[in-house]
């Protein structure tokens, strides 16, 4: 139950928080906050990196040092028998139940974060029910999370999503504090294909760009400057437009009724189609030709009006040139920046071959838009 409330355990992530190592001993004189606990795979992580550091774990305890929540009493129950067995005092002070997404009890005291908040986008929190008044302008639980810790230096193990996604908001409040980025491609959690960054909050820097995976990044906006996918500012005239069986138009241009016949006042003819995700177990995203998905069978196994999207041209543009281009670069892309540019396709299904990605409609505009101030300078404005 706990991954379909965004709870992912941090289990298998022992190496690379002790990458951190000289931040934490940087930040040992302050208090440590575990804001999401759970198990405690964090705090054991913490605790052990003391030890090296000279530091007794025990003393921690007993000098009132330590601060664990979690909203679950069985967790905490848990861990306090846990904690209690190894010898550890002090555990009724340092180990609280707390609904930690709506009250930070440390705001405005010296510590030390290091957490695995929740993940869980709101769209899939309304199918589940979810208590909504969490997200507020928030899209995910992890940005709820940052937005009401991000007072605290610390270590933050999140989805990748929140270096390239253009919804996810909560980075431009954080950009410029970030250091010591990891991006992980594949996941580090048993139970979901999500891939995730852990980095470190630091307030005492001012950042003008950003590394990842060894990759620079420009900062600008408070957002990460992609210079590969670009804004443009000339206007290029096409028309994009949702790309689904049975789909009923109700004001929209066009229609698939079978996979053979296609009703539409546009010219179909010179259009093409987005596969805005992977499949589960290959990298697919890119332009196709209707026969080419229906003789593929890529497509009507699943229809989905986010999974593809048709793009219609002026009959002076060659859509073979444009469909060619746009596959042929995206592929270096993501050769060159081993995907991390794409976001993480939003599921927790464990079941999928690999981390799916998914291009996101302003993406697949700006490459589409260098395609055409390349070929055909004079459709530009």
């Amino acid at each position: 139950m706990k991954k379909y409330l965004g709870q992912f355990y941090s289990k298998n992530l022992k190496k690379d928080i002790e990458k951190f190592k000289e931040t934490i001993k940087k930040n040992s004189d302050k208090i440590f906050l575990e804001p999401f606990v759970g198990e405690g795979d964090l705090l054991f992580m913490y605790l052990s990196i003391m030890e090296d550091l000279g530091f007794s774990s025990k003393k921690l305890f007993e000098e009132d040092k330590i601060r664990c929540y979690d909203i679950s009493s069985t967790n905490i129950k848990n861990l306090k028998e846990k904690l209690s067995e190894l010898g550890f005092t002090n555990l009724d002070k340092s180990i609280i139940v707390n609904d930690s997404l709506k009250c930070n009890k440390l705001s405005g005291k010296e510590a030390f974060i290091i957490t695995n908040p929740p993940y869980l986008y709101k769209v899939a929190a309304k199918k589940l029910n979810y208590d909504m008044s969490y997200f507020n302008e928030h899209i995910d639980l992890y940005e709820v999370a940052i937005d009401l810790y991000k007072e605290f230096n610390g270590i933050w193990i999140v989805p990748s999503n929140i270096f390239f996604s253009s919804h996810i908001h909560i980075l431009t409040k954080i950009i410029k504090n970030i250091d010591n980025i990891y991006l992980f491609k594949e996941s580090k959690f048993s139970d979901t294909n999500i891939s995730i960054t852990i980095f470190e909050l630091n307030k005492e820097i001012d950042n003008k760009e950003l590394k990842i995976n060894n990759k620079i990044y420009k900062i600008k906006d408070d957002r990460l400057y992609f210079s590969e996918i670009k804004k443009t500012t000339k206007t290029i005239k096409y028309k994009f437009g949702f790309y689904k069986k049975d789909f009923s138009t109700k004001g929209k241009e066009f229609t698939l009724d079978t996979k053979e016949k296609i009703k539409s006042n546009l010219n179909i003819d010179n259009s093409i189609i987005i596969k805005m995700f992977d499949s589960t177990n290959s990298e697919d995203i890119g332009f196709y030709d209707v026969s080419d998905l229906i003789k593929e069978d890529i497509m009507f196994n699943k229809v989905s009006s986010r999974m593809f999207f048709q793009v219609f041209f002026d009959d002076d543009i060659d859509k073979d040139i444009i469909k060619n281009d746009f596959n042929k670069n995206f592929i270096e892309l993501r050769k060159k920046y081993d995907s991390s540019f794409l976001t993480n396709f939003l599921s927790t299904s464990s079941k999928d071959a690999f981390n799916r990605k998914r291009l996101s409609i302003s993406q697949a505009k700006h490459l589409i838009n260098q395609i055409i101030i390349k070929n055909y300078p004079e459709k530009t404005k």
